[in-house]
């Protein structure tokens, strides 16, 4: 019964020990996982900075790239055209005429000014 009662005594200091090494195991491994979780917060945290950064450079970038877009069409404009005092002519089917040899006598255009239009009907092509 002492021999059982070492024995016992033995087995539960060997456990005791096993579970002091593990419970130092976990609480090392613990502190090292939030460590690593803590560096990785931080990481993140610069990359949403940067990546926010970089939106707000591109977006500013994209209005002035539009910006620029939108001067360009406007100067291409027909309607900017007739306002400097061009005129843009049609046929009847409202196609821009580019070359009179499309035309024929006695075939009806429109001649349209920045501030209105006239019907005209070709007497005389000259080539």
């Amino acid at each position: 019964m002492a021999n059982l009662g070492g024995n016992l005594n033995l087995r539960f200091k060997h456990y005791f020990r096993k579970f002091e090494f593990l419970e130092k195991n976990f609480s090392k491994n613990y502190f090292e996982i939030k460590k690593i979780i803590k560096n990785q917060k931080e990481k993140l945290k610069i990359i949403l900075e940067s990546l926010n950064e970089n939106k707000n450079r591109w977006q500013k970038r994209l209005k002035e790239y539009l910006k620029q877009e939108e001067k360009k069409l406007l100067l291409a404009s027909p309607y900017l055209k007739l306002k400097q005092g061009y005129t843009i002519t049609e046929d009847q089917f409202g196609k821009i005429i580019k070359d009179p040899s499309k035309l024929k006598v006695s075939q009806e255009i429109i001649t349209k000014f920045f501030k209105g239009q006239v019907v005209s009907k070709i007497k005389k092509i000259r080539r």
